[in-house]
């Protein structure tokens, strides 16, 4: 599960159980949660998280708010 600005480690692989860990390129913020399980349905839990670039980041998407400010950048 790929994410525009960002990266994802699969390094645990693509199977049930598995964990996909998200981080974003400098000067964007992850909104959502940084983490995904690939589960038994083949599908990966909860929703895609976003990379957004500096305060936009103060935004809410998927009504998963930012549990902290961001620094202006």
């Amino acid at each position: 599960p790929d994410v525009e600005y960002g990266m994802v480690d699969l390094s645990q692989g693509n199977w049930e159980g598995a964990k996909a860990t998200y981080i974003c390129i400098n000067n964007y913020a992850l909104v959502g949660i940084s983490t995904r399980m690939c589960e038994s349905t083949g599908l990966w839990s909860g929703v895609q998280p976003e990379c957004v670039f500096g305060k936009s980041a103060d935004r809410c998407i998927y009504k998963i708010c930012p549990t902290s400010s961001y620094p202006d950048i």
